[in-house]
């Protein structure tokens, strides 16, 4: 088995639904993380 990483940019939840049914269509077992993005790194403002 190997392990790879991908960032997916979804715009919408129609588009997480079709990834998520495009993978489990290939049979890939996946986990999702969501990560919340910052607009700017909060130490350098301090």
């Amino acid at each position: 088995m190997e392990t790879v990483n991908i960032t997916a940019q979804i715009t919408d939840k129609s588009q997480m639904d079709a990834l998520k049914a495009f993978l489990k269509a290939l049979k890939i077992k996946f986990e999702i993380e969501k990560k919340e993005e910052k607009p700017y790194n909060p130490e350098f403002f301090q």
